[in-house]
């Protein structure tokens, strides 16, 4: 994670020049396509996704500088505008998992945990557990603070961990 001073940095130098806009494609490129693939979309349509939020970020930059957030959190904030209006089918659990190199059996237990809670506890995992965001990054991409973040992770963990003991109760 960058400093706020290093980001500055990035986001200064990319206003006066274009051309300098490439460190910060190169490096949030990757956790901005794993958040489309994470969110179902195939690993062509994650790419497509993922280029169309840095052409529009490119092209909106200057109100980066009124951004708190920091960067990843504005592209972030880009890309879920892009979800929404996604069209198309939702690939299945297996090619979400393929997409983002998670395991089967991981990525069937993950499904059928983010089955069960709300959209904003699904978005929070999947931006803290795969999209390798901090709890405070998630926090700022989600327009929430920190402490709801880990309070929504702590309340689906709990959730899981007692439909699991109901299992092996045999409820």
């Amino acid at each position: 994670m960058l400093s706020p001073g290093e980001e500055h940095d990035l986001i200064d130098a990319a206003q006066r020049n274009p051309l300098a806009f490439r460190p910060i494609f190169l490096r949030y490129f990757g956790p901005v396509f794993r958040y489309f693939a994470l969110r179902g979309a195939t690993a062509a349509e994650a790419e497509r996704l993922a280029v169309d939020v840095f052409a529009e970020a490119l092209s909106t930059l200057s109100t980066l500088a009124s951004e708190e957030r920091g960067i990843l959190p504005w592209l972030l904030d880009i890309g879920s505008h892009h979800a929404a209006t996604r069209q198309g089918r939702r690939p299945s659990i297996r090619e979400q998992s393929n997409a983002d190199g998670v395991a089967e059996s991981t990525a069937g237990e993950l499904h059928r945990l983010l089955g069960h809670v709300d959209a904003a506890t699904a978005e929070a995992l999947v931006l803290l557990l795969f999209a390798g965001l901090s709890a405070e990054e998630t926090a700022k991409a989600m327009n929430t603070s920190p402490i709801a973040v880990k309070m929504s992770l702590y309340r689906a963990v709990s959730k899981a961990e007692r439909r699991q003991w109901a299992c092996d109760e045999g409820g």
